[in-house]
């Protein structure tokens, strides 16, 4: 997997967007409507998980998950919220000079 520095422009997406079922199943989900690319600055990368949110009497409601990956997250603009992308799917954008980086 290639590494990418804090503040690297970058393009990569799509979007993924959290999705709970009926069978208190969370995944992270790439919606049909929501395939374009996110290009913007690299800010860093999470794990995140798939799986089941249980709820325990004595403790509460406790998430197991069953499945992880990692996630770049890349900021469009100043004023926007991180957008959660696969990591595998980032690459470095295009420079003013017109070479990749």
């Amino acid at each position: 997997m290639p590494e990418f520095t804090l503040g690297q422009k970058v393009i990569g997406g799509p979007r993924l967007h959290r999705k709970h079922k009926r069978d208190r199943r969370k995944e992270w989900v790439i919606y049909d409507f929501d395939k374009k690319l996110i290009e913007g600055i690299f800010i860093g990368f999470r794990t995140y998980a798939n799986g089941v949110a249980d709820y325990v009497e004595d403790v509460g409601t406790i998430f197991i998950p069953d499945e992880r990956f990692r996630v770049a997250l890349i900021v469009p603009h100043t004023r926007a919220n991180p957008v959660p992308v696969m990591y595998e799917t980032v690459k470095t954008s295009v420079c003013n000079t017109g070479k990749e980086k």
